[in-house]
């Protein structure tokens, strides 16, 4: 009878392990979700300090920077930028002031720590713009780098460009 009962409560201790549900305890914020014991957050989000899925992927370049451009045409200059979240797109951000020229936002695309700038006219002037590759952040620097071209198509079948190296500081 003892090993009945033994028997009896292996059985019942196995079936109990294994219907342990892997995210009982786990809390992922309001943007995330629990698989296996670990929170992937939705699209656009990232973990906060705390580990949770409640910080906007965008958010770390969000604000006010101070910009110092290094370019192939135009003189180097020194100037401020703002980004501000994009309220159509989660992934967007709108860059006003940029190459202190532009009075039109641009638009930028992030992906994790990086941007681009997609080819656009923000002024629709005939005057373009476009990051060579992305953009990268060092947020414990709160500083990023850019480079970028600038392209004058006021004269049909005449392109001037302008390459920049662009350090901005927060």
């Amino acid at each position: 009878m003892n090993k009945i009962i033994g028997l009896f409560a292996g059985v019942l201790l196995i079936l109990s392990s294994c219907n342990t549900d892997e995210c009982k305890d786990v809390v992922c914020g309001d943007q995330g979700n629990c698989v296996a014991g670990i929170c992937e957050c939705l699209a656009g989000y990232e973990q906060d300090v705390d580990g949770l899925c409640n910080t906007e992927i965008r958010e770390k370049f969000i604000g006010s920077w101070t910009v110092t451009d290094a370019c192939t045409a135009s003189s180097s200059s020194s100037y401020t930028v703002t980004t501000t979240k994009n309220n159509t797109i989660l992934l967007d951000l709108n860059i006003t002031n940029f190459w202190d020229v532009f009075n039109a936002s641009v638009v930028a695309n992030v992906n994790g720590s990086t941007f681009n700038i997609p080819r656009q006219e923000p002024d629709n002037d005939d005057f373009f713009v476009e990051s060579v590759g992305d953009a990268t952040i060092n947020a414990a620097l709160n500083r990023v780098n850019v480079t970028f071209v600038i392209t004058d198509e006021t004269v049909p079948g005449v392109v001037a460009a302008d390459t920049c190296t662009s350090t901005w500081v927060k």
